[in-house]
């Protein structure tokens, strides 16, 4: 020990005081005040003591602010052009929702809505369209947008970001994120069917005097694409890959449905920025499905008897039978094949088998999210896992018009004027 710190400790011992890190502070401000003309009386020991803590306070409150400062400023450069206005609004909507409460969320969504409402469900926002009106309800219950549709809007499509409304044989579509419209536009000829991509960029089968075609545009609304089909083609189902580079398209040509051999379905890929065919296959005498892309990367093309699944650069993974007919639905990692009586098959993004079960009833509509699988009977839904096992049957009241699987694996359902949710 140097000679000031014994001096300081013979000090506080003399005074009788433990020699503690507290008092040789107290200490040394003492002495610093009788310096400056200050008595005892005035600088009390507990005062000097919180003083000292209240400086060690905001010094360390100044550096955690020029931290999250800094952090701040990070984020946006790295996330410039991305957290636009409604990014925040999504921030402020997730900072209002009580976490505790959770668990009661979706319950409190109120509407009024006719039994021929369409309900989209993306970014975990609820949308229902219904008599020329649009209107948005978070998880909440709040109605975060409402506006006024295509006139008695029949049809839309939609993706993880956007839902764009029009009806067919109509001349007007409008796209909408959760909080305004960012896109309306009338063409000069009418539209058949539409498809909408993550990124912003939309696709657009329009009957044009003498043929058909299905024009992409990005998210500047500016045409990249054009696809003439086939002339006596009908266009059947189109879909955009989640980074809108890929389009699939699915036709039916020839004859009547009525009779096998009379028709075929027609699948093919382009690649949209060089308009190049990637992909074709055709199948004579079997209906169409479906068409959907699991991400950038994998698709598949469904028919009666068929499910192709594809790359997206146009090379074919794997080919599977299928019952006829039969319901094929998908997510982002698997597609579900039922025909709706003995049972359903899941496979995977590549085609692989990965679990196959028996129905108990007869189902009339499913729903498969992370390879489990949600059948709805009428008077209940019934949850298998990705193992086949069932976990549970959950009743539910007649009327449903629709119903949907929220990212924690719970069940939205959607009747005409209330939803009701389920967690397993």
């Amino acid at each position: 020990m140097d000679h000031k710190h014994r001096v300081h400790a013979q000090s506080e011992k003399q005074s009788g005081k433990p020699v503690t890190k507290k008092n040789r502070v107290v200490a040394f401000l003492m002495r610093k005040k009788k310096h400056h003309g200050l008595n005892e009386e005035h600088f009390s020991e507990q005062r000097i003591y919180y003083e000292r803590i209240a400086d060690r306070y905001h010094l360390l409150r100044s550096l955690a602010a020029l931290l999250l400062a800094g952090v701040m400023i990070l984020i946006g450069l790295m996330s410039y052009g991305f957290l636009e206005q409604n990014q925040f609004r999504y921030l402020y909507k997730i900072w209002r929702i009580n976490p505790v409460s959770l668990d009661r969320q979706y319950n409190d969504i109120a509407y009024a809505a006719g039994n021929g409402a369409k309900f989209v469900f993306y970014k975990n926002d609820l949308a229902v369209i219904e008599g020329g009106k649009i209107a948005v309800y978070d998880l909440s219950g709040d109605r975060s947008f409402r506006a006024e549709a295509n006139n008695s809007a029949q049809a839309f499509a939609a993706s993880d970001r956007y839902v764009a409304l029009y009806t067919p044989g109509d001349k007007r579509f409008v796209m909408y994120d959760s909080f305004s419209s960012v896109y309306e536009h009338t063409f000069d000829y009418p539209i058949r069917l539409a498809a909408v991509s993550d990124s912003g960029n939309f696709a657009v089968c329009l009957r044009e005097e003498e043929r058909v075609v299905v024009e992409v545009y990005n998210q500047n609304s500016v045409k990249e694409c054009a696809v003439t089909l086939e002339k006596d083609a009908v266009i059947y189902d189109l879909d955009l890959s989640p980074n809108g580079d890929k389009l699939a398209i699915t036709t039916i040509e020839g004859g009547t449905l009525t009779g096998a051999g009379n028709y075929h379905t027609n699948f093919s890929l382009w690649d949209v920025s060089s308009e190049k065919e990637l992909f074709h296959e055709r199948i004579a005498g079997k209906k169409p499905i479906a068409t959907s892309f699991f991400n950038n990367i994998r698709m598949y093309f469904a028919a009666e008897g068929s499910l192709i699944f594809c790359q997206t650069n146009g090379k074919v993974s794997q080919t599977v039978e299928t019952p006829s007919p039969c319901t094929v639905v998908s997510d982002d990692r698997s597609v579900a094949v039922s025909d709706g009586a003995s049972g359903v098959t899941v496979y995977s993004t590549k085609g692989e088998k990965r679990t196959e079960f028996a129905l108990s009833e007869k189902m009339l509509d499913m729903k498969v999210k992370d390879g489990s699988c949600y059948v709805f009977s009428g008077r209940s839904i019934s949850l298998y896992d990705d193992h086949g096992q069932k976990k549970g049957d959950y009743e539910i009241k007649s009327g449903l018009l629709s119903f949907f699987i929220p990212d924690d694996g719970s069940i939205l359902i959607c009747y005409v004027s209330e939803t009701k949710r389920i967690v397993p």
